[in-house]
């Protein structure tokens, strides 16, 4: 099961994080988010033992949403040494996903 993140832990588990992880930044009732739950797993499958896969409910966590700009969901943020390094905005699949991240893990 993904990781869920919160405005109480996100520092901790992300930025403070010692190695990659990926956020999805999500909304209830957003369909294009219900879409990336198995792209999640998928992730969380391949890159086992060398990032965090998570995500975190921009509805209850607006404060974090904010702060990284994100302005529509899905939207997927690549963070390496408390930095966000790569973005992409709505739904991707698991290929377009490791293009867009792997090689940043």
């Amino acid at each position: 099961m993904t990781k869920v993140f919160d405005k109480n832990n996100f520092t901790g588990e992300v930025l403070e994080s010692k190695g990659p992880v990926i956020v999805k930044f999500w909304a209830p009732g957003c369909h294009p988010c219900t879409m990336m739950n198995p792209v999640m797993e998928e992730a969380e499958q391949k890159y086992a033992g060398r990032a965090l896969i998570g995500q975190i409910n921009i509805a209850e966590n607006m404060a974090v949403a904010r702060k990284f700009n994100v302005m529509a969901v899905p939207t997927l943020i690549l963070f390496k040494d408390g930095k966000a390094l790569k973005e992409n905005v709505g739904y991707i699949d698991f290929d377009e996903m490791d293009e867009t991240f792997g090689e940043l893990i």
